[in-house]
């Protein structure tokens, strides 16, 4: 893997420099500190005029010469990804997938504002597995696009490759090889390769690797038959082993007992993943955006629990984690929102599912926005983010 290095010696917080790119929050400007490698979001605030944004002490910073503003992502060239990833995704979809993919072909053709918005939430509110090959699809391309923005930088940036030290391909780029040696030894390790079961290949991985690797393989393998399953839980099991305390494997067994039909394992579970993010946070944080990468596992585990408060006819334990996932993520990326205004209604969230589904099946969605909107008004428990 490689890391960018500054002339100061530190590295650059490439996965910062991705969710700037991304415009996790809207009303920042994000910066690069050009000495430690930092990324930091500066709020903007009303000016004297309410006209237009104070970016006096962004400005202020970049003057300095030590940070640079990281350019937010246009929303031509964020659509251009998801253009890209939907031709990826169309040749030979899985089934589950299918609907999803017309859904957001119609969005990306149609004239509705806020397109990567809405596409977002289309593909995030499925739970098919297309979610997890989307944040793939789109962190590469975000990530190639921050290496070549470091080339514009104004102090020169040096790759630097990190791998784990011990296999022969870490040790050979550690040195300065000749084109023979390079050769020769990835010869030795195409050989040994042949040789290498599932075990011995999981061992040359860290244990946070190997945890997410095991997480998104056993996605892919939830929705399919009693054996897939099976592998599944295994490698969810075996995550558990390597630390008990990770919430995403939680969430990825609520996921696996959902899609089995065990409702007993699948409770245990929802109560556990919330519990495992109580104990991240004992005090809940002002802000988890969506937005960035290992919130989602927070925010799915807190929407889990307050799904079993519903059906356990807790509404108001119900609505209140849910207002706070709402408190937390405004953009509301899970579609809570809905759930909210359904549980004010009195309508469950298996309706609010259906009528979301209509709506995705005939691109009208005025029954559960309607919904929102009369809830919202009488509530308000959630005020709508402004798009640019």
């Amino acid at each position: 893997m490689e890391q960018y290095i500054l002339p100061s010696g530190n590295k650059i917080d490439i996965d910062g420099v991705i969710e700037a790119f991304d415009g996790v929050e809207e009303d920042c400007v994000y910066l690069l500190d050009l000495e430690k490698g930092d990324v930091g979001c500066i709020e903007n605030s009303p000016g004297k005029t309410n006209k237009s944004p104070k970016k006096g002490k962004a400005e202020e910073m970049i003057k300095s010469g030590r940070y640079v503003a990281i350019p937010p992502l246009p929303q031509k060239e964020k659509l251009k990804i998801a253009r890209d990833f939907l031709e990826m995704m169309s040749v030979d979809p899985e089934d589950e997938d299918k609907e999803v993919i017309e859904v957001v072909s119609k969005i990306l053709n149609g004239k509705w504002k806020d397109k990567s918005y809405l596409i977002e939430e289309i593909i995030y509110s499925s739970e098919t597995g297309i979610e997890i090959a989307w944040e793939t699809f789109r962190d590469d391309v975000l990530w190639e696009k921050a290496c070549d923005w470091f080339d514009t930088l104004p102090v020169e940036v040096e790759v630097e490759f990190k791998g784990c030290g011990n296999c022969p391909a870490c040790k050979l780029f550690g040195s300065n090889p000749t084109e023979e040696e390079v050769k020769e030894v990835f010869e030795e390790m195409n050989k040994s390769t042949v040789a290498f079961g599932e075990e011995e290949m999981l061992a040359l991985k860290g244990p946070d690797e190997e945890i997410m690797d095991n997480y998104y393989n056993a996605m892919e393998l939830a929705g399919g038959n009693r054996s897939d399953r099976k592998r599944a839980e295994k490698l969810l099991q075996n995550s558990i082993k390597l630390d008990p305390n990770n919430v995403i494997t939680y969430v990825g067994l609520v996921h696996l007992y959902y899609e089995s039909g065990d409702k007993d394992k699948e409770v245990e579970n929802v109560k556990i993943a919330y519990e495992k993010t109580k104990q991240k946070f004992p005090k809940w944080p002002t802000e988890m955006p969506w937005g960035v990468l290992r919130n989602r596992p927070f925010l799915r585990a807190i929407k889990y629990r307050a799904g079993l408060h519903a059906e356990e006819g807790k509404e108001k334990e119900a609505i209140k984690l849910y207002k706070q996932i709402l408190k937390m993520n405004p953009s509301d990326n899970q579609g809570v929102r809905y759930l909210v205004a359904g549980l004010y209604a009195g309508i469950s969230g298996e309706e609010i599912d259906t009528m979301v589904d209509e709506g995705n099946e005939k691109q009208d969605w005025d029954k559960v926005e309607n919904l929102l909107k009369e809830q919202n008004k009488k509530h308000k428990f959630w005020k709508e983010p402004k798009w640019d």
